[in-house]
């Protein structure tokens, strides 16, 4: 899906010509130093959300569910998630910056 949609991405790129004066240049690490949180932030919740998704698989799968359950139990916790977003949203939102 991804390779299908570099496609249109690929032939829109064309379209959108650079003025001189912002032409890209070297990327300068120094200049993304402060980004370096974000990065490493980023790196470790994917390595918690793939151990998390590992160990749930492994748990249905030792209590002897098999495919469709487990299919079952994904879509019912991603649903479950979409409805929750709104309220964490404002939950957040209440909360302020804390």
């Amino acid at each position: 899906m991804a390779a299908l949609g570099m496609v249109p991405a690929l032939l829109a790129t064309r379209r959108v010509s650079i003025p001189a004066e912002r032409a890209p240049s070297v990327l300068n690490l120094q200049e993304c130093r402060h980004l370096l949180p974000t990065f490493v932030a980023y790196a470790l919740f994917g390595a918690g959300y793939v151990s998390y998704m590992t160990f749930v698989i492994a748990l249905l799968h030792s209590q002897g569910s098999d495919v469709a359950q487990t299919t079952g139990f994904w879509l019912v916790l991603g649903t479950v998630s979409m409805l929750a977003t709104p309220f964490w949203a404002r939950l957040l939102a209440a909360l302020g910056r804390a």
